[in-house]
């Protein structure tokens, strides 16, 4: 490994180049990555059973998509806190326990960050909630969620992941 310089910085990430001369796949050319900062994202069922998930526009992919409720954790923030936080922020949703899946990546070609993965049961909406602007509170049934997985309406991975991830290291019978 060698030379590392930040070539560019946002708010929200930074873009990295590392040189790796003693790795022939590169060709002595530098890898470039994105570094983000710390996120939660949260896999949670209402009362009912339904899967909340949040439907807004990605300019990335220049459409809206539906996937789990997910943020930043400020800094000095613990992570299940900012789960707790950001869930009702987008959601104005609360769970009384949030279970810990673990840390993941979001894609580990080009990017280096830790997203830390919740699971809660039952949650429960607060009437007075005021939702955020640009966010959709969309809670599906999780017959409904794969029909769309199959349209090819959830387009996100991760969100995916996280239900896989969950039913694999809980075994929970709703999913």
């Amino acid at each position: 490994m060698g030379k590392k310089e930040i070539i560019f910085k946002t708010k929200w990430f930074n873009l990295e180049s590392e040189e790796y001369k003693e790795l022939p796949a590169f060709g002595g050319k530098p890898f470039y990555r994105i570094n983000m900062p710390r996120t939660i994202a949260v896999l949670a069922l209402t009362i009912d059973g339904k899967v909340i998930f949040v439907r807004q526009f990605r300019p990335a992919i220049n459409r809206y998509t539906f996937e789990l409720p997910a943020g930043y954790i400020e800094k000095g923030e613990a992570p299940e806190r900012a789960a707790s936080r950001e869930f009702y922020e987008e959601t104005g949703y609360r769970c009384r326990k949030l279970h810990f899946l673990g840390v993941r990546s979001h894609g580990v070609d080009r990017l280096r960050d830790a997203a830390f993965i919740y699971f809660g049961r039952g949650a429960v909406k607060d009437k007075n909630f005021s939702k955020e602007a640009g966010v959709e509170i969309a809670p599906l049934a999780l017959k409904e969620a794969r029909r769309m997985v199959k349209r090819g309406e959830l387009k996100g991975m991760f969100s995916l992941g996280i239900i896989l991830l969950a039913k694999w290291m809980l075994n929970p019978k709703e999913l």
